[in-house]
């Protein structure tokens, strides 16, 4: 266990059970949308104001337009090394590695390219924003046979309810009171 695991009330036993792994906030410190309106905004004006547009049409639709800008260096991100940590040593054990964010499917795959650890990608794409509820009914249907989730948000509650187990990673204090009220079953706790 690395230094930053503040928690662990089990371990991942459940070895063919996937682990899914949000990416802001938690693979990544950051939050890549803000991080990809923040370099359009100083580099490509025109064409952020041009991808707010597509908002009327919807979150997704707004994410494709700004990340097929591609101005995101994805190998200067905050990654959480704690987590990078941990993925490593569950994909050594042979459990299978799920990306699962609410990011475009672009930024995704160029993060998860960089990082080299996802066996799986499921992200924003065709229209679908997959945050919330969206994101765990995609994990229902793919995980049958459950899943264990990191993620660091109030976003993340319904996904921790449907999951064998709970990793919150950087959680705020009000994020764990929510998990813990909810009856999270909370596994791993890392800073």
């Amino acid at each position: 266990m690395t230094s930053s695991a503040v928690r662990s009330t089990e371990s991942l036993a459940i070895s063919e059970v996937p682990l899914c792994v949000d990416l802001d906030g938690t693979l990544v410190c950051s939050n890549t949308m803000i991080e990809e309106i923040s370099i359009a905004a100083r580099k490509k004006p025109f064409h952020l104001l041009r991808a707010c547009l597509k908002l009327f049409w919807g979150r997704a639709e707004f994410k494709q337009s700004l990340a097929s800008l591609r101005l995101l260096d994805v190998s200067n991100l905050p990654y959480r090394q704690s987590l990078l940590e941990l993925i490593h040593r569950e994909r050594a054990k042979g459990r299978r590695i799920m990306l699962v964010t609410g990011a475009h499917q672009r930024t995704a795959e160029a993060i998860a390219q960089h990082v080299r650890c996802f066996d799986t990608i499921l992200s924003t794409c065709d229209g679908e924003n997959l945050t919330g509820k969206a994101k765990r009914e995609r994990l229902l249907e793919c995980c049958p046979g459950g899943f264990y989730y990191a993620g660091n948000s109030q976003s993340d509650l319904p996904v921790w309810q449907s999951s064998v187990g709970a990793i919150l990673v950087g959680a705020s204090i009000r994020v764990q009171r929510s998990a813990a009220r909810c009856g999270i079953n909370i596994v791993l706790t890392l800073k």
